[in-house]
């Protein structure tokens, strides 16, 4: 290079180092006090420098620094930044802290670790364990029975009684159902007159075969009649079975319909008689299938491909049997409780939509894991079965997702019903929750919650969270709720973690002086018998080592550590957040 084009390039150079602005660190701010991983950033690509240990190049780094003072420079071509921070110690005492995938880590300190390993992306995994299949639909409620849970006999092959109710509902919408009102109003189907006060006392019902396509017609005789119900019991039981159902159509009348609309909203009329009926039949307890359900066809009027439909709002129940759980009174009730929610979920997201393209449909998780809710809030939490379904859940958490199919490949398990009461329980006590009112009647800011999901822009995760939280974000969520079913675990070994994080902890049971039952859940309740069949709440159950498992999407596995905790946690896609309690 000549003489002249070196002073040249030189001039240059000045004139550009006059003209550059004085690079600068953008965050943090000087004197920041940071939890690790620490992220830094600058006005224009820098060389990073902790004291004198180069971190890296760029105009942002983003890693892992020992506790205490920490003086970083950022060099550039227009100078030098400077600022002074603090690091705090990694895994403090007592605190949740992430443990973001990608760094790599410093020996955390020495002690005693809980780790919470979680899963939210969509990818199918490998078998773990075998869940209970429940023969599930969006509107039937399963037996308990006395060796286990789910079904009593053998489902119809290829379709569960689930994918044959599914599939006619699906095709009921398929083409567009007219439907000329919103949720809840009265809508009367062409040709059927307002019933009035006088219902018929006696009645030919048309009820589906569970086992297949068609449908037998049922004679019933009128057994109760009350202001918000009618009850009709096949012909041909005893004096005393007649007795029987017709105080359980009192109940339902007087207090379980109260409770539910004041939960999740009326439901259609469609019959306009303001009433709800209720068919006992025999049929359903020798199907070995279904205590009882609701099937939304007959909300639709008859025609030549819906013959079935009883153009009205029908529940459909099993007759009361001493000495059986599945149907004596109180499964009956809670039942009669579970369906009462698929009719008024159905009549709020879906019919009011029926002639649309693509009408919307509440997920099975969702609506299944409400109609649960239901049972609660009805005060058959226990006396119904609701907890025993909790419980196979906390026994392996790690194969079960509320949302998703769990690790082997099934969906509607009763560990999955367990594991989305669970979830829409907590979601109901962040929203305010609800308390029982002198009247016998449910109050509190969560019921605002529970008529928020019975619409058609409320069926994903991320609306739940939303409308409990206000916070939309269902990973969140998940995280808090998986929390919280560790933190009672920990309490019993003497580590407070609602001290810190006031979320974390189910609220404490309502006594039901109507049932004799109780409101919420205790996850350590105990030993519970049912009849011929009983279980434990123990709480959610500790792998041995969750990062050898692939877990669903949704579902979340805790284990406990000594010393070194994030062994796996880059190369897997599970994420991982730890509590050092000792």
């Amino acid at each position: 290079m000549t003489t002249r084009a070196l002073v040249f390039f030189a001039l240059a150079t000045a004139i550009l180092a006059g003209c550059r602005q004085p690079v600068k660190i953008v965050f943090p701010n000087d004197g920041a006090e940071l939890d690790n991983p620490v992220h830094l950033v600058a006005s224009d690509p820098v060389t990073w420098f902790d004291g004198d240990e180069k971190l890296g190049e760029g105009d942002h780094w983003s890693g892992f620094l020992a506790e205490g003072n920490h003086e970083i420079r950022a060099v550039a071509f227009g100078g030098t930044a400077r600022l002074h921070l603090r690091v705090r110690p990694l895994f403090p005492l007592g605190v949740i802290a992430p443990v973001p995938a990608g760094y790599e880590l410093p020996e955390p300190p020495d002690g005693e670790y809980v780790r919470v390993w979680g899963r939210v992306e969509e990818k199918p995994a490998a078998p773990i364990a075998q869940g209970r299949e429940t023969s599930p639909s969006l509107w039937h409620r399963v037996p308990l029975e006395g060796r286990g849970l789910g079904v009593l006999g053998p489902a119809p092959s290829p379709s569960t009684i689930a994918e044959v109710m599914y599939a006619r509902v699906a095709g009921l919408l398929e083409e567009g159902r007219p439907s000329a009102c919103g949720a809840g109003c009265v809508r009367q189907i062409p040709g059927i007159g307002l019933q009035g006060d006088t219902p018929p006392a006696q009645r030919v019902f048309k009820v589906l075969d569970l086992r297949g396509y068609g449908y037998d017609e049922v004679t019933a005789e009128l057994v109760y009649q009350g202001e918000r119900t009618l009850a009709y019991l096949e012909s041909g039981e005893t004096e005393a079975v007649r007795n029987v159902v017709a105080e359980l159509a009192r109940v339902f009348d007087d207090r379980i319909q109260l409770r539910v609309q004041t939960a999740f909203g009326r439901y259609a009329d469609v019959d306009g008689n303001g009433k709800v009926i209720l068919l006992f039949t025999r049929r359903l307890n020798a199907s070995g299938l279904a205590i009882g359900f609701f099937y939304p066809g007959d909300l639709f009027p008859a025609s030549g491909d819906l013959p079935e439909s009883n153009e009205a709002e029908i529940l459909y129940l099993g007759v009361p049997e001493e000495g059986s759980f599945n149907f004596s009174p109180a499964s009956l009730a809670a039942t009669a409780c579970h369906e009462l929610q698929h009719l008024v979920n159905f009549s709020h997201v879906t019919l009011p939509y029926a002639a649309d393209p693509n009408p919307p449909l509440s997920p099975v998780w969702l609506n299944e894991g409400l109609s649960h809710l239901a049972e609660d809030l009805c005060g058959y939490n226990t006396l119904g079965g609701n907890l025993a379904f909790v419980a196979r859940f906390l026994e392996h958490p790690w194969a079960v997702s509320p949302t998703s199919t769990g690790a082997d490949g099934r969906g509607d398990t009763v560990e999955r019903r367990g594991a989305a009461y669970l979830l829409l329980r907590y979601a109901l006590e962040q929203a305010g929750g609800v308390q029982l009112a002198a009247d016998n009647n449910l109050t509190g800011n969560g019921l605002a919650f529970t008529r928020a999901l019975m619409s058609p822009n409320a069926l994903t995760l991320d609306h739940i969270a939303g409308r409990a939280t206000g916070v939309e974000d269902g990973t969140w969520l998940l995280w808090r709720w998986w929390w919280t079913m560790v933190a009672a675990s920990l309490e019993r070994s003497g580590v407070d973690v609602t001290d810190r994080y006031s979320w974390a902890v189910y609220a404490p049971i309502v006594p039901d002086v109507a049932t004799g039952d109780e409101l919420g859940v205790d996850l350590f309740r105990g030993e519970i018998s049912l009849g011929d069949y009983s279980f434990s709440l123990k709480g959610v159950r500790f792998a041995e080592d969750c990062s050898a498992i692939d877990l669903p999407s949704g579902a979340f596995c805790v284990d406990w550590a000594n010393g070194p905790v994030v062994e796996h946690v880059q190369s897997t896609n599970h994420r991982l957040q730890v509590m050092r309690v000792r």
